[in-house]
């Protein structure tokens, strides 16, 4: 089980669309099938504005003084971007351009970003360039990067990765992705009933293109916003049918490995039909806990909005968003002005009423009491000043979009090694072989190994053993648990009554006994093909499951005999 967690951690990340508006109107529904439809374009061209507001007042020396740092750099903010993209109908090759604008208090700057990614190929490329303004090359680069580009290049990362990735079947796999997310969003959107109406179709309009097209309004004020954020919240988020998309989504990302290759050097036969059938039995089980509690994390969340029913969150002018939807279903203009405006003084009272709040959960108030002992909470309550001040933010928003699904030329600049600095080999060069969670065999080991036969490499750098080495044991390495432990920041504790080694590393316990092949991850039950053994004095445990049940992954490296861990 608790490989199947390793696999599902690395395969992907679900990130929920979050929702720009919801409701079971029928302009609503329409808008949002614009959003979908606009969504799944090929290649448009775009051109948006941005334009930020500030101020804050306060009696207060310190607040004011914050508020007026705030304000030099944020008030009167101006970034205008013209963007290309294209991508293939497959879905596998994709280029983009963006020209920038930046005006930021006495700094204005001019640059460009590109991207160009190609996965229709055996090697994978993905590469972003940027053109970084002179004026912050001076600020903090210095003369040898002035005239470069700066490129963040990941196409090393994505060949390691291939290893284990079909990368020919991202592209229907990615369409059966988001025909799910666009399922998820309407039926969502068509269940919530606020008792409001949202998005209003106000007839036909022109766009700042002259270009006809349907035109919806989306209006909100103090109480509306915050009547639809509770409602998504609690009525969308926390809801079962949430639960049910992230499980789908894992089900079938995972089709895009390759867990034969993943594992090959477990040197043992692998059923995926049975490992993706455990993994799954696993989620159902921890989401099944999540579902549990959803109804008291509604509860929560509807006494925090009651808290903040007071506390001023948007100025008179709300929220006003112009969205303008074009014959063939994309939003092809929209508009957006925001105007926010909160007392903290409201604010923080309302922080108060919500630590005092009786959530009606001991399990969570107990949670709660044992931090506050621990913090010592109260008194540093009472020493804090009460806040004093006014924030005042605005922020206006225009985008159109133009010439979609036209032929578009993108020129990608021609990166050389004297017209560019690698972004990925500078931090590397600077912070070390495994800056950034890069695998080690992806950069190069900075040291050659320490001793022939078995060695241990810890996020880039070996471990030495002072006495007794790594031991391959009926093809399983066993390791001294104190120096292995130690070195990945855990604490080793060993009862010689009964024989028993028990690791603490974070939330994680870890038990086994000597000679015993049963193990215990946080009081679940775990079969070892090898057990911890005793050798020349010293205690010997399995490094892949000790290193695994601690959250790392771990490879090996049969041409150099090396056990890889990276401890994130």
């Amino acid at each position: 089980m608790k490989k199947a967690k390793k696999v599902l951690a690395m395969v992907m990340v679900l990130v929920l669309a979050s929702m720009a508006l919801a409701g079971c109107t029928a302009s609503e529904i329409e808008l949002i099938d614009s959003f979908i439809a606009t969504s799944q374009i090929k290649s448009y061209e775009s051109a948006s504005t941005l334009e930020v507001s500030f101020s804050g007042e306060s009696s207060q020396e310190e607040i004011q003084e914050a508020f007026d740092q705030v304000a030099k750099y944020l008030d009167g903010l101006k970034l205008v971007m013209n963007e290309k993209v294209w991508s293939d109908a497959e879905g596998t090759k994709a280029k983009g351009a963006v020209d920038c604008k930046l005006e930021l208090a006495d700094i204005k700057a001019d640059f460009s970003v590109w991207t160009n990614v190609d996965i229709s190929g055996e090697k994978p490329s993905m590469n972003f360039i940027f053109s970084v303004p002179q004026i912050l090359i001076d600020a903090l680069a210095g003369d040898e990067y002035a005239g470069k580009y700066i490129v963040m290049n990941y196409d090393t990362i994505l060949e390691e990765a291939g290893m284990f990735m079909d990368y020919n079947n991202v592209s229907g796999l990615g369409k059966e992705i988001l025909e799910m997310v666009f399922d998820y969003i309407k039926s969502s959107a068509a269940d919530l009933d606020l008792g409001m109406e949202v998005a209003v179709k106000k007839g036909t309009g022109t766009t700042s293109r002259g270009e006809s097209a349907t035109k919806y309004e989306v209006k909100l004020d103090d109480a509306s916003y915050k009547k639809l954020l509770e409602a998504i919240i609690n009525d969308v988020i926390l809801q079962d049918k949430t639960l049910d998309l992230v499980k789908d989504y894992m089900k079938t990302s995972m089709n895009l490995v390759d867990y034969e290759m993943l594992y090959q050097n477990l040197d043992e036969e692998f059923d995926q039909e049975a490992f993706v059938n455990e993994l799954m039995a696993d989620l159902d089980e921890e989401f099944a806990e999540v579902s549990k509690n959803f109804p008291e994390y509604r509860k929560i969340v509807s006494k925090v909005f009651e808290a903040l029913k007071d506390v001023k969150m948007l100025g008179e002018k709300g929220i006003t968003t112009t969205y303008y939807v074009n014959k063939d279903g994309y939003i092809v203009e929209q508009k957006h002005a925001i105007d926010i405006e909160i007392d903290l003084a409201e604010l923080e009272k309302a922080v108060i009423n919500m630590e005092n709040m009786d959530l009606e959960a001991e399990e969570l108030k107990a949670s709660i009491s044992l931090v506050e002992e621990d913090l010592n909470l109260e008194e540093k309550v009472e020493d804090v000043e009460e806040v004093d001040g006014k924030v005042k933010l605005g922020i206006n928003f225009e985008s159109s979009v133009y010439n979609i699904d036209q032929e578009i030329d993108i020129e990608i600049p021609e990166i050389t090694d004297e017209n560019s600095v690698d972004l990925f080999a500078e931090l590397t060069n600077y912070f070390g072989a495994n800056f950034g969670g890069v695998p080690s065999d992806v950069v190069p080991p900075m040291e050659p190994p320490v001793k022939d036969g078995i060695n241990v490499m810890l996020n880039g750098s070996y471990i030495e053993f002072p006495d007794v080495f790594p031991q391959n044991i009926e093809g399983r390495v066993l390791v001294p648990i104190r120096a292995i432990s130690e070195e990945m920041g855990a604490e080793v504790g060993y009862e010689h009554e009964t024989r028993t080694v028990t690791i603490l590393d974070g939330d994680n316990e870890i038990v086994l006994k000597i000679g015993e092949a049963t193990a215990y991850i946080n009081g679940e039950a775990t079969e070892l093909d090898v057990p911890a053994n005793v050798i020349d004095g010293r205690t010997m445990v399995p490094i892949r499951f000790v290193a695994e049940s601690m959250d790392s992954v771990v490879d090996w490296d049969g041409e150099t005999k090396t056990v890889i861990i990276f401890k994130f």
